[in-house]
């Protein structure tokens, strides 16, 4: 059952064994993720529908959604650009997947 793998097969695969290793360290059970190319934002949903009542501004690309306390997705724009720590957050209601046009008030957010 020896197959000889290509290097790109190979490679895809550690890839993909990094990011199941990395998912395993959430709390969530499900996740569906959803890369939009054309706008290069990444949409994390920990449950379907998300019906997300509340959007929390961590920075300018990463965006939390809850419905209560509960967090059911992240929304990261720039997805392939290199991503530094989110430093500050901001809070805004919104129903919908995609980030507002207006920029929230800047606040200080509490731990989810």
């Amino acid at each position: 059952m020896g197959k000889t793998l290509t290097a790109s097969t190979r490679d895809f695969l550690a890839t993909c064994s990094a990011v199941a290793s990395e998912m395993l360290r959430l709390p969530a059970q499900h996740m569906w993720v959803d890369y939009d190319r054309e706008a290069d934002v990444l949409y994390m949903s920990f449950r379907r529908p998300q019906g997300a009542t509340k959007t929390i501004e961590l920075d300018e690309d990463t965006l939390i959604r809850k419905d209560g306390r509960t967090i059911v997705g992240v929304t990261i724009l720039n997805a392939s650009a290199a991503r530094a720590t989110p430093k500050t957050a901001s809070s805004t209601t919104a129903n919908t997947n995609r980030p507002s046009a207006r920029r929230p008030k800047k606040i200080t957010a509490s731990a989810p």
